[in-house]
């Protein structure tokens, strides 16, 4: 629901394509917020509002959970998958890398066929922000974030 909030608020802002006197905008508008898996290997480097696992963007992350379930060791494969994405959009894959990895668990015919497959480029733009748990006032202040954000923008 929030990222939704965050996804209309920067769009409805910042993408209009129409001046206030109805005249259609003679340059570019906010961006469209909302990444698809496609981002991850789009050439140019494409710039979005949101956390997609395959986008770029902002990701949000609690530190600690108010449902620990396995005694927190699923939190903690979450966080771990979240700033693993941080690493994976900053840096990318190669693909030596990419076979490298395949190779601990599939055979050669295997990692021929889907190697390239895993392969994305780098220098993606992304903000990771982690807070400590999700409360109230931690909600407020994400939307605040957003808010002045939009604004500014």
């Amino acid at each position: 629901v929030c990222r939704l909030f965050f996804q209309q608020g920067d769009m409805e802002s910042n993408g209009e394509s129409v001046t206030s006197d109805g005249k259609r905008m003679a340059y570019n508008t906010g961006r469209l917020c909302g990444a698809s898996p496609a981002l991850m290997a789009s050439t140019p480097s494409t710039s979005c509002c949101t956390r997609h696992p395959y986008g770029t963007g902002r990701l949000l992350s609690a530190v600690h959970t108010h449902n620990p379930i396995s005694g927190g060791v699923h939190h903690q494969i979450l966080l771990s998958n979240c700033l693993a994405q941080t690493q994976a959009l900053a840096f990318g894959k190669t693909l030596a890398e990419a076979e490298t990895e395949l190779r601990k668990f599939w055979h050669d015919a295997v990692v021929a066929a889907i190697a390239a497959h895993k392969v994305f480029e780098g220098n993606r733009p992304t903000n990771s922000v982690l807070f400590n748990k999700l409360n109230p006032f931690t909600l407020g202040a994400l939307i605040a974030m957003y808010e002045h954000k939009i604004f500014v923008q």
